[in-house]
């Protein structure tokens, strides 16, 4: 589930990016713990967690974190290890990581202007410039990535 959907508070309206961010800790997952000798899933107990702050904050790390994202695969079978290696360039997981990482830190950077925003008094132009802000940055998240984008980085045409 995407990050924005774990927040807490009310949820935002889905988003196909949500979708693709979705399918992200998806493709993670497979990699970092499926065994195709055995045909059996393992667990990673870091997205299993009971409460969606746990799971937030882990898939946050995961994004955010080289050491985390290292920690996550450290158990990844070689065949599937190639998809996650950083910095690689046939590594899908780890470009979709740094595309959705920027989608995580414009929401850090709208949610603390929003604080400022609630939290002072200003004059009607500061206050408008702080809202052009806020809006720039929502802009800017969306344009992070798109369908087109997303089948890109998978080497896939996007008709399909």
């Amino acid at each position: 589930m995407a990050l924005d959907l774990l927040r807490q508070g009310k949820p935002p309206a889905n988003l196909y990016r949500h979708d693709l961010e979705s399918f992200l800790y998806l493709l993670a997952y497979v990699c970092a713990v499926w065994d195709p000798e055995n045909k059996r899933f393992d667990r990673m107990h870091a997205w299993e967690r009971e409460t969606l702050i746990e799971i937030w904050a882990n898939k946050h790390g995961f994004l955010m974190k080289r050491e985390v994202y290292d920690e996550v695969f450290k158990h990844a079978h070689p065949s599937l290890k190639h998809l996650a290696e950083y910095e690689s360039e046939s590594s899908w997981i780890s470009t979709l990581v740094g595309v959705f990482s920027l989608i995580e830190a414009h929401a850090t950077t709208i949610m603390a202007l929003q604080s400022v925003q609630s939290g002072s008094r200003r004059s009607p132009q500061a206050a408008a410039a702080l809202e052009a802000r806020i809006k720039k940055n929502e802009a800017d998240r969306e344009s992070e990535i798109s369908y087109e984008m997303f089948m890109d980085i998978l080497g896939a045409s996007p008709d399909v």
